[in-house]
């Protein structure tokens, strides 16, 4: 009789780990297709001519700042020479997509 109760009670744990799995598929699928699309988007736009209409704008900037210094160095011969040392920063760089895009059923 134990037995038995166990097995309909792991079956039945079973069957309600499968119904909440396949209920949720839809939010699965959702899911992937939203972290496939944001990859899409992040290699390069994708055009298709009969389901996307596409208005953007992009915009890149770029600055590079470098900084010298001179000062007077003596050297082991008691020569005094002037020495100018140039640092240059990491450029910053923004870029911006702007614009709307109306994509066609996907299929």
């Amino acid at each position: 009789m134990r037995k038995a109760q166990s097995t309909l009670e792991y079956t039945l744990v079973i069957a309600v780990f499968v119904a909440a799995l396949i209920s949720m598929t839809v939010y699965i699928k959702r899911g992937f297709q939203g972290n496939y699309r944001q990859t899409a988007d992040e290699i390069g736009s994708a055009y298709e001519p009969k389901n996307t209409t596409s208005d953007k704008t992009l915009l890149t900037t770029s600055i590079s700042i470098s900084t010298s210094k001179t000062k007077e160095v003596t050297n082991a011969e008691g020569v005094k020479k002037l020495r100018t040392e140039t640092n240059f920063d990491t450029p910053i760089e923004t870029t911006s997509l702007n614009g709307t895009e109306e994509v066609g059923p996907l299929e």
